[in-house]
């Protein structure tokens, strides 16, 4: 049974290495699939909302437009530097991005909103463990909101932590497309 047929799939980041591959599965699967990119991509097969996440009037249109049944939060910055020109830029594409999502898929009545954590997140009740860079601060910040909507408002959370994720369309200055490509 092909529990996605018909079921309308709202995927940000459509763009990235992520958010193309999960579009490419679910279009097989014959799901209602929207996306969310912050610039336009023409060579896309399915509906995609161009604007910016960290605008909550843009992402409230998209959840009103669309009415989805899922979505799969996938939109955000993936550079693990500590730099601190990194620090604002990461809070807002992965940390203010998320509140956004989380915000108006609650406000939906959506019936499961997908978040990603991240490896290099400390473990919640880890004692004094801090995340070990802005993106992994984010990730944790992610993690921290996801529960407290299920907790307090019943929002229906799933948060996933992919580690190692590689495959088609992954730039080719991550690991393994780096080290397949150097031998």
């Amino acid at each position: 049974m092909n529990q996605w047929a018909g079921r309308k799939v709202l995927v940000t980041g459509v763009t990235g290495f992520l958010g193309a591959n999960v579009m490419a599965k679910l279009v097989r699967l014959d799901s209602g699939i929207y996306g969310v990119a912050r610039t336009p991509q023409p060579q896309l097969s399915v509906p995609v909302f161009v604007g910016d996440l960290t605008s909550f009037e843009f992402v409230r249109h998209v959840f009103q437009e669309v009415k989805p049944d899922v979505v799969i939060h996938l939109a955000g910055q993936t550079n693990t530097s500590t730099d601190l020109e990194l620090v604002i830029p990461t809070f807002q594409r992965n940390l203010v991005t998320t509140v956004n999502v989380l915000v108006a898929a609650t406000e939906a009545g959506c019936s499961r909103v997908i978040l990603t954590g991240s490896l290099e997140e400390p473990e919640v009740g880890g004692g004094d463990a801090l995340p070990a860079s802005p993106y992994a601060l984010s990730k944790w910040g992610t993690v921290l909101y996801g529960r407290w909507f299920y907790a307090v408002h019943g929002s229906p959370i799933v948060i996933v932590r992919p580690f190692m994720a590689y495959g088609p369309r992954q730039r080719p200055n991550k690991l393994v497309p780096y080290l397949a490509l150097s031998l």
